[in-house]
């Protein structure tokens, strides 16, 4: 026998604690935003990630840029060169390396943080890369601010240092000075402007010279349907996505000439290929068309539950129809389309969950009553609550950019006693004490969510980020990774609460 001391055995303590977070699983396909052609392999957006498809339409790899409930999805894509530079909707714009094509690799990052902005779109002004949207614009290696105060729609190089969209205004970039009208702007390999100015449900396209006056209009300015929303060149093509098809546009012999058109709604994006065929994506998923003058003939089809406007809640199941039809989703079997009618669900407005009680309000918040009082809650990064439901222990939101979920004290708090002096100023009180929040981010709106058979949390629904599960989930948290140029991500933006 061995004489000493002894030391009673003490378990390892982790450096990450457990802790209940929120986890988005089975996240199934939704709209397409995006699309690109490096050097001759097709790229396609698809929530967080590229997908690299072959010549048929097959998915080769995929490329992760995100994770679902974190990031925003992928929203435009601009080829550079060998590089594809990426917009994460108003939170990143990501450079991809497309050397090799086939197996494409992040080579940096600029959160919303650094820039200085929530970016929306990306060009090239001059040769270097600017991002765009609601903040105005700035330039991203330097992170210069070139536009403030205004809503960018579009920008583009000009003889003058380049000319920006506001509303259907364009602008000088230097100065900002008013040059004339257009509601998106393109360079062309000619070295002038093509633009589009929407009027109703139907777009004027033509050319701008170096003053941004209309060149030639007899031959140069053509009327296309629908609101044009995306345009660019592919060598001498003008290839024009509006809300109902895809136009193909050649500059021949001093006139613009139609090559062509595909009629298909919920487009959002689309690129030629190196056989000529044209890759479309939307709402109804991606396809590769033959687009000829006489009429245009689908070579190959993916559909994906994109572009929902109607969802039936079942027991922890959701039935959803969209441009690609209707779609059904059931935890654990994943989606699959459905020819099942689809009778929407009314959407509840109240819930409650232990000692809480929550209403949704017109103005888009929430109404939440407790043994404290009451408190209006707001989404996390604005806009509306559009869906409401309880699983008991939880009171679950859905919302323009996501699912938030609020939990009551396991013990409701006991209010604090007032002072006896009528005068004196009462103590004030947070209705919301003791209670937790977390939120997931999504490309919304979610439309409806509905809670789990089995397990804690709630499926979901939305118009453009398909469907998915928000659980609750118990470990260690999972820490978002720096920017490659170890540049600290965005802040994290809390929900924001006010009492009535």
């Amino acid at each position: 026998m061995l004489l000493g001391c002894s030391y009673p055995y003490k378990p390892p303590v982790s450096i990450k604690p457990d802790v209940i977070h929120l986890d988005v699983r089975e996240r199934t396909p939704g709209t397409h935003h995006a699309c690109v052609v490096v050097n001759g392999v097709p790229w396609v957006s698809d929530g967080r990630q590229i997908l690299v498809l072959d010549p048929a339409g097959r998915v080769l790899r995929e490329l992760e840029l995100g994770q679902c409930g974190t990031d925003a999805p992928i929203v435009d894509m601009l080829r550079d060169g060998d590089q594809v530079h990426v917009v994460l909707e108003g939170s990143a714009v990501i450079t991809v390396d497309g050397t090799n094509a086939m197996q494409p690799v992040i080579a940096r990052r600029f959160t919303a943080s650094r820039l200085g902005m929530a970016p929306d779109r990306v060009s090239l002004l001059d040769g270097e890369l600017v991002c765009f949207g609601a903040d105005g614009a700035v330039r991203v290696h330097d992170r210069e601010r070139l536009v403030d105060g205004v809503h960018v729609a579009s920008m583009t190089t000009a003889p003058d240092g380049g000319w920006y969209v506001d509303g259907r205004r364009l602008h000088r970039v230097r100065g900002g000075g008013y040059v004339g009208t257009a509601s998106l702007v393109a360079p062309s390999p000619t070295g002038t402007c093509a633009f589009a100015r929407n009027e109703g449900n139907a777009a004027l396209l033509g050319v701008l010279d170096a003053q941004a006056r209309e060149a030639d209009p007899a031959a140069l300015t053509v009327a296309v349907p629908g609101r044009v929303h995306d345009m660019h060149f592919n060598e001498d093509t003008l290839v024009v996505v509006s809300d109902v098809g895809v136009h193909l546009w050649t500059l021949n012999d001093g006139t613009l000439q139609s090559g062509g058109h595909w009629m298909q709604a919920g487009l959002t994006s689309a690129a030629v290929l190196d056989d000529g065929s044209v890759l479309a994506v939307g709402e109804h998923g991606r396809s590769i068309v033959d687009v000829l003058p006489g009429g245009a003939r689908v070579l190959q089809a993916h559909a994906t539950p994109g572009g929902l406007t109607q969802v039936q809640r079942a027991t922890g199941a959701l039935l959803a129809t969209g441009r690609s039809g209707t779609w059904l989703f059931e935890p654990g079997q994943g989606v699959r389309p459905s020819t099942v009618a689809v009778h929407p669900s009314p959407q509840g407005t109240g819930a409650k969950a232990g000692d809480w009680t929550a209403f949704l309000q017109d103005d888009g918040s929430a109404k939440v009553t407790t043994s404290l009082g009451k408190a209006s809650v707001h989404p996390p990064m604005g806009g509306r609550f559009t869906c409401l439901v309880s699983t008991g222990h939880a009171l679950w939101l859905g919302h323009n950019t996501g699912v938030l979920r609020l939990e009551p004290p396991d013990t409701p708090p006991l209010p604090p006693e007032q002072p006896d002096d009528p005068d004196a100023e009462p103590i004030e009180v947070n209705p919301l004490e003791g209670g937790k929040t977390m939120s997931v981010r999504l490309g919304g709106p979610v439309l409806a969510i509905t809670p789990l058979v089995l397990g804690r949390g709630v499926a979901y629904a939305t118009a453009h980020d398909g469907f998915g599960m928000v659980v609750e989930e118990k470990g260690p948290l999972r820490y978002a990774p720096r920017d490659l140029d170890d540049v600290s991500n965005a802040p994290i933006r809390w929900p924001q609460f006010s009492s009535p």
